[in-house]
């Protein structure tokens, strides 16, 4: 089985899956206050406890840059890296990645009934000079909401802009 996690600065959320199973149906979920634990191993092994489930694997993302399979979080004062991890949980594997990439990752796999429409919009002509077809029209499809293991995953697009940019200039700053 496989563990995985959202861990914020506010909450961590742990969810459990048995191998090949619906990413909706985890075996085991629940929600930790992150402040109130002094690392993820901690939760982790209060959750492992509780759920009493065999697991040897993980996958969490994280607020902040996990650089060299290592981050420094951006709202907790923790600093997690994949091999002390997977030592210090008994895994035989763990991975980080960055909780916009896990974003992004979930977004094949949202279903008809996890996405809500927040604003109807409507078609953008848009005519971009550089572009290579031009008249090409954006369509906004909303924000998408969803809750995959307990982790609210949201993914956001262009909607009726009235200024777009088509050049970025550089910006100035004074010396």
């Amino acid at each position: 089985m496989v563990l995985v996690g959202d861990i914020g600065g506010t909450k961590t959320d742990l969810a459990i899956y048995a191998s090949g199973s619906n990413p909706n149906s985890p075996v085991a979920r629940k929600q930790f206050q992150s402040a109130d634990y002094a690392s993820l191993q901690a939760i982790v092994t209060e959750f492992l406890t509780d759920v009493k489930a065999p697991v040897n694997q993980a996958t969490f993302d994280v607020a902040g840059p996990v650089i060299d399979k290592s981050v420094i979080t951006t709202n907790l004062p923790w600093v997690m890296d994949e091999d002390s991890l997977a030592i210090d949980l008994n895994l035989k594997s763990v991975h980080l990645m960055n909780d916009l990439e896990a974003v992004a990752r979930a977004i094949p796999i949202l279903r008809a009934n996890d996405v809500v429409t927040l604003n109807v919009g409507s078609v953008l002509e848009l005519v971009c000079p550089n572009a290579r077809r031009l008249g090409e029209r954006l369509r906004g499809p909303s924000v998408a909401t969803s809750s995959i293991s307990g982790l609210a995953l949201r993914s956001a697009s262009l909607r009726n802009s009235k200024h777009i940019r088509t050049r970025a200039r550089p910006r100035q700053f004074d010396k």
